[in-house]
């Protein structure tokens, strides 16, 4: 290298400087780390939901049927509307799911599907199945029960009566 110590000192230290670009990138890194410890950090009630809806999955007399006619099969909607059968059927509708609920659930079974996923998935194809507690708004997580339509279809998809590819 040519140059004496001075002007090498002062380009390191221009390039040991971070520049905009790189505090951004580091910004953005620092806010979806809280997002995910926000994600783990649940309510105490909630995490009973999801685990007492796993469990019920995982010890029901339909549990080898779920696997192969709903878990197995690449039926996202079938997948998103299994909690809320389970629910229904073996919790007697003891809770409203939201979303977030939902997923943590497929995670469990080990058939994740992501939020954005399940909330895209209960306003579209899933719509005609389900009963929100109120209007969804950015922000603001609906709660979500299977409507009598619903659970008649999840019957049929579990029995294996409902023709899937």
């Amino acid at each position: 290298m040519d140059g004496n110590p001075e002007e090498i000192k002062k380009i390191l230290s221009f390039y040991s400087q971070p520049s905009n670009e790189t505090q951004n990138i580091k910004r953005k890194k620092s806010n979806s780390i809280k997002q995910r410890v926000n994600i783990e950090h649940s309510d105490e009630s909630e995490t009973d939901a999801v685990m007492e809806i796993v469990t019920s999955i995982k010890e029901s007399e339909e549990a080898e049927n779920i696997e192969t006619n709903v878990l197995d099969r690449p039926s996202q909607i079938d997948r998103i509307l299994l909690p809320l059968y389970v629910n229904q059927k073996y919790l007697e509708n003891k809770y409203s799911l939201t979303t977030g609920e939902i997923a943590k659930v497929l995670v469990e079974l080990g058939v994740p599907i992501s939020v954005p996923n399940v909330s895209n998935g209960m306003t579209t194809s899933a719509s005609k199945y389900v009963v929100g507690d109120k209007a969804r708004k950015k922000g603001q997580a609906v709660k979500y029960k299977l409507s009598r339509r619903g659970f008649q279809y999840m019957s049929a998809v579990v029995s294996g009566h409902d023709k899937q590819s």
